[in-house]
């Protein structure tokens, strides 16, 4: 898309990008000026819980991933991660639908696993389902600023993530969740038994996660942000025009 972009770019007041890992990503690929560039935040609606998370009968935390079953999106990471730690308590919901969904269902039954693995495909109400849940993962290839993370934010969730894109923007490492590079299947098993086996670690860095929502990331901010870049740029074009 670079070249569609720089061919556009001089008919733009401004450039909005939602993470500052796309506006230096799109300076490095000279895109634009950097007198051009503004990161606005993604942010989305802040709402009252509604729903008490599930009950760990039996010491079972709840694990949700929320993502597409495609290529970037590595749920079969997390699968081969908790297969490996089959001895510690834990269950998954894996929310969404694609093309590889069907293979890591035989994964499921190959590694015993139906009875932990739930796949609930595409869901209306995501947001009651983050609030049952005790640890939210993503564990994309690449991203820009995901919202599936904001939304396990606002749902006070603690979060494993891969260090992409903008994703460290999103979590801090070791305070509202756990960054991990990609790929590294040893520290993910690491940090999902930290996350999996103490209560108050979760609990820390849930509350660290929707302290973050609540300061950053919710619509207002966003929307008075971008509200003014478009104020400023008509009348930057009004002048022009005189």
């Amino acid at each position: 898309y670079s070249r569609m972009e720089k061919s556009v770019q001089p008919l733009t007041a401004k450039i909005i990008t939602v993470s500052e890992y796309d506006r230096k990503l799109a300076l490095t690929e000279k895109i634009a000026p950097a007198h051009k560039m503004q990161t606005i935040h993604n942010g989305i609606y802040q709402i009252e819980k509604r729903v008490v998370p599930i009950k760990e009968t039996d010491e079972y935390p709840l694990i949700v991933m929320v993502a597409r079953f495609e290529v970037p999106k590595r749920q079969d990471l997390l699968l081969e991660a908790l297969a490996e730690i089959s001895d510690v308590p834990w269950r998954l919901r894996l929310i969404g639908d694609g093309s590889l969904r069907t293979n890591l269902e035989k994964f499921v039954a190959d590694k015993g696993l139906m009875d932990r693995v739930s796949f609930l495909g595409n869901q209306l109400d995501v947001t009651s389902l983050l609030e049952e849940s005790h640890l939210f993962v993503l564990l994309s290839d690449w991203e820009g600023l995901p919202i599936s993370i904001i939304e396990a934010m606002r749902a006070g969730l603690p979060i494993i993530a891969t260090n992409v894109g903008g994703v460290n923007e999103l979590v801090t490492d070791n305070e509202s969740g756990f960054l991990i590079n990609r790929d590294d299947k040893d520290l993910l098993k690491k940090r999902l038994k930290q996350l999996l086996m103490d209560e108050s670690l979760r609990q820390k860095m849930g509350d660290a996660s929707e302290r973050r929502f609540l300061k950053d990331f919710t619509f207002l901010p966003m929307y008075q942000k971008t509200l003014f870049v478009y104020e400023q740029a008509v009348l930057k074009s009004a002048k022009k025009g005189d």
